[in-house]
């Protein structure tokens, strides 16, 4: 940029960049979020031919991040390239038309962002849909419990049988409380393969033990899922034991994993992915009124 240029666009620099507070402040003192923050800003007032971004979306808070996606977006729209390189597939979906997926030094897929993403994630998910521990000294666990067994079917089915779009399907966790009198309840965290949560279930109309103390003893949870709810994909469950309902006392962040698949619709219409963390079967009715 030409001084005059740099004159003109400096203010727009630092407004965007968010580090007007330490404009005046070296920046070999800077952090690296603010470096990132800063150099972007940089280069996206610099008007180039081609912008090449790596990973910008892993630093700064989330209105940086919406002002560094609208600001790429205005560049494409003014008719120049953006390389956006992200290991984020939810944030290149949006924003890009074509998608290179790079393994080992090399293209691995070339093509629509959608079709690129879904081939990518199931490569890479791998299922585990049980797991016990019949040797409690090597099953997780922490002071207050201790895991013995996890496991993720269809309803009425058993974890060799395919989960669908259309199945519901079964969580179920055994665990031993290992402190007498103490308040537990677990806390199932389920996200999708790239990494959005999609729902918190909580035992909350539980009849027996929920807001009761739990003596020492061996306990199993279940938790049912209804058909019709999720999307067609990877998705992975984290476990929380909680105690007090507000303390967590046990944590495992990649306890299942599991796919879930696609059927064909009624008809034989809009078959394969929607859009959307979950496809719901909601009702519908058309009517002719003229």
């Amino acid at each position: 940029m030409r001084r005059a240029e740099i004159d003109r666009k400096l203010d727009q620099i630092v407004d965007f960049s968010g580090v007007e507070r330490f404009i005046d402040t070296p920046v070999k003192r800077y952090s690296s979020g603010m470096h990132m923050r800063l150099a972007f800003a940089v280069a996206a007032h610099v008007e180039p031919e081609i912008l090449i971004v790596d990973e910008v979306l892993a630093v700064g808070d989330v209105e940086f991040q919406r002002k560094c996606i609208g600001r790429m977006s205005d560049v494409a729209r003014e008719g120049r390239t953006v390389l956006f390189v992200s290991h984020n597939t939810t944030a290149v979906e949006s924003l890009c038309e074509r998608v290179c997926w790079i393994e080992g030094g090399g293209i691995a897929d070339d093509g629509l962002p959608g079709e690129v993403v879904s081939r990518y994630l199931q490569l890479a998910a791998h299922q585990v849909t049980h797991r016990e521990w019949e040797d409690p000294a090597t099953a997780p666990a922490s002071d207050w419990v201790r895991l013995r067994r996890a496991t993720v079917y269809p309803a009425g089915g058993t974890t060799a049988d395919p989960v669908t779009v259309r199945t519901p399907f079964v969580v179920e966790f055994e665990y031993e409380n290992l402190m007498p009198d103490t308040h537990l309840n677990l806390s199932l965290h389920l996200y999708s393969g790239d990494g959005v949560l999609v729902l918190n279930a909580v035992p909350v109309n539980e009849d027996t033990w929920f807001g009761h103390p739990y003596p020492a003893g061996r306990f199993r949870d279940r938790c049912w899922i209804p058909g019709s709810l999720l999307n067609d994909g990877s998705y992975r469950i984290e476990l929380l034991v909680v105690k007090d309902q507000s303390h967590v006392v046990f944590k495992d962040t990649e306890v299942l994993e599991f796919d879930v698949h696609d059927v064909a619709q009624s008809g034989g219409v809009l078959e394969g992915e929607w859009s959307g963390v979950v496809r719901p079967d909601i009702a519908w009715q058309t009517d002719r009124v003229g």
